[in-house]
């Protein structure tokens, strides 16, 4: 089991996580619970990474890191974005959530430190605990403070809470408190390695969070408060479109060139949602978030069947689980354990929308939607039977044309008559010697192009990636 492997599956199986989770779902989680989750998952991490750091080759350590952070970015997001559409809907309105980007240079600087041979495995050791532990948690604070910063700017009166944990140091102690957003201390988000407070935020009109039991830290009820604001529907929907496009403008951009273009969010009742959920259930697909789907339900159960039907063709036995989440530079991804596929929910809301988006620049292999879950279906295949999609794309150039045709050549033809995207080349990879198996994207992209528009180059693929699939 890869070091990926075990974190995915160690935070799946812990029961503190898992409590966390179903509170959550249940729309009853508060930020001081992702908070909390954020902690908990920090720490697995770190412990596990510790402890297999010594077999871990010394060139694989920084990307490993970067990656291992990344999945815990992913995770972070999908829990506040929960937790932040049931506390929207109940105060009657919904905005775009502001995902801090990655940061992938403090992986990259914390990885680069455990390639150091002039300090003791012990000190890596400790390095490779705390500096993980303490990234994790920054992801909660960066969400955080973005979110606060643009509710803020949307007219919202926004409080900013950091509590600190018994016995925490007198530099923690200071600059706890709960602040009106604007006036909170400049080090308010900042924490030193071990530091486990929580930093959460307020709408302004309605309490969410947990508060310490301190006297200093629970004000009274109403203390300091303005006059209640109450929006009637149509105000809510007006304060949500108007603010679309200013969640765009602050948005990272994909790797194609564009942002992703979102649309507003479609209302359900629950009784919708949960019937949805049953639909997944019925095709062996477990979802594991449908309170939060706000897009076409119609679209989703294409998506379903779409990956219900890879699944039986492929022999995939293991139950699949899709999770819903919200950025606005990734369509989906699928988790190391090759078992969960995250979805972006803003590519479900409008699917002349999300065709326009894939469109642009000829970076992927098809403009449907429902190709989303199936490219990602390709990443499990491959996940499960090793294939290698370089090795089959070069077989089939052959059998197809009768011409030898070099990994580069194949590369070049991959691009013209699939997609820019088939031949990416994760950046961990770039500098390192040259090898078919790391081109990752070539069998989603052929499988989504197939599933949507098949040709001689696909079907040939396909059938070859059958057979070595033993399907």
């Amino acid at each position: 089991m890869t070091v990926r492997e075990e974190v995915r599956e160690r935070i799946e199986r812990d029961a503190l996580l898992a409590k966390l989770r179903k509170k959550i779902e249940s729309g009853k989680g508060t930020y001081a619970d992702t908070a909390a989750y954020s902690v908990r998952a920090g720490k697995l991490l770190g412990e596990i990474f510790s402890r297999r750091l010594p077999e871990i080759p010394l060139e694989e350590r920084e990307p490993l890191c970067v990656d291992l952070l990344h999945d815990q970015y992913i995770d972070i997001n999908v829990a506040v974005d929960t937790v932040q559409r049931f506390r929207d809907e109940a105060q009657g309105f919904h905005l775009a959530p502001q995902h801090a980007p990655f940061d992938s240079k403090r992986g990259h600087q914390i990885g680069s430190s455990l390639r150091d041979l002039s300090k003791p495995v012990e000190v890596l050791q400790r390095r490779a605990k705390a500096a993980p532990e303490t990234a994790v948690k920054a992801m909660h604070d960066d969400r955080m403070k973005s979110e606060a910063k643009f509710r803020h700017k949307a007219g919202l009166d926004c409080r900013i809470t950091r509590v600190a944990v018994n016995g925490c140091c007198p530099w923690c102690t200071d600059v706890a408190g709960r602040y009106r957003y604007g006036e909170e201390p400049d080090d308010i988000y900042r924490r030193h390695d071990n530091c486990d407070c929580t930093v959460t935020f307020e709408n302004g009109r309605k309490r969410q969070d947990v508060w310490s039991k301190r006297e200093w830290e629970s004000p009274e009820p109403g203390a300091g408060a303005g006059e209640r604001v109450v929006f009637t529907k149509e105000q809510a929907r007006e304060l949500e479109k108007r603010n679309l496009p200013f969640s765009a403008q602050y948005s990272r951009m994909a790797a194609n060139g564009a942002p992703i273009i979102v649309a507003e969010p479609i209302r359900h009742t629950v009784e919708e949602l949960r019937e949805l959920a049953n639909y997944a259930r019925n095709r062996g697909i477990n979802y594991y978030n449908p309170m939060q789907f706000d897009g076409d339900i119609s679209l989703m159960k294409q998506q379903i069947d779409a990956i219900a039907t890879i699944r039986a063709k492929y022999n995939i036995t293991h139950k699949i689980t899709i999770r819903t989440f919200t950025l606005m530079d990734d369509l989906g991804n699928t988790a190391l354990n090759g078992r969960t596929i995250n979805l972006n929910a803003y590519a479900f809301r409008d699917a002349t929308k999300t065709a326009q988006y894939m469109s642009a620049n000829n970076w992927f292999s098809t403009h449907d939607a429902v190709a989303i879950g199936v490219h990602e279906m390709g990443h499990i295949i491959h996940k499960k039977y090793g294939a290698i999609g370089l090795d089959i794309a070069q077989e089939v150039c052959y059998n197809i044309s009768g011409d030898h045709l070099s990994y580069q050549e194949v590369l070049r033809y991959l691009i013209r008559n699939v997609s820019e995207y088939s031949v990416f080349l994760y950046p961990s990879k770039i500098d390192k010697p040259f090898k078919p198996r790391n081109f990752k994207e070539i069998i989603p992209e052929v499988l989504a192009k197939h599933e949507m528009a098949p040709d001689e180059f696909t079907t040939e693929f396909i059938r070859i990636l059958k057979r070595r699939c033993g399907v």
